[in-house]
């Protein structure tokens, strides 16, 4: 089993209309999902980001311990993998 997985949108082939119900309730609830960089790549904000993934991978059976915050600066936020225009928070 892969120690992680990398998630990927393949825009040319996506559905938006599938999802529009899904966002329309997701906004009268007042949730919006920005980018990192539409809300400025900040420390805070990558903190934020690393608080959500680590709230989210909670559920993912045999998961075990989060990561600390510097690990997953260290491997999650690198140069290699991470684009504030696509990482949501």
């Amino acid at each position: 089993m892969p120690e992680w997985v990398r998630l990927k949108l393949d825009l040319a082939t996506f559905d938006a209309n599938a999802f529009e119900p899904y966002l329309q309730r997701s906004l009268a609830a007042g949730i919006e999902l920005m980018t990192i960089a539409e809300l400025s790549d900040t420390l805070g904000n990558r903190r934020a980001l690393y608080e959500l993934n680590k709230t989210c991978s909670a559920d993912i059976p045999e998961r075990g311990e989060f990561f600390t915050f510097e690990e997953y600066v260290a491997n999650r936020l690198n140069p290699s993998v991470y684009d504030p225009q696509t990482a949501c928070a």
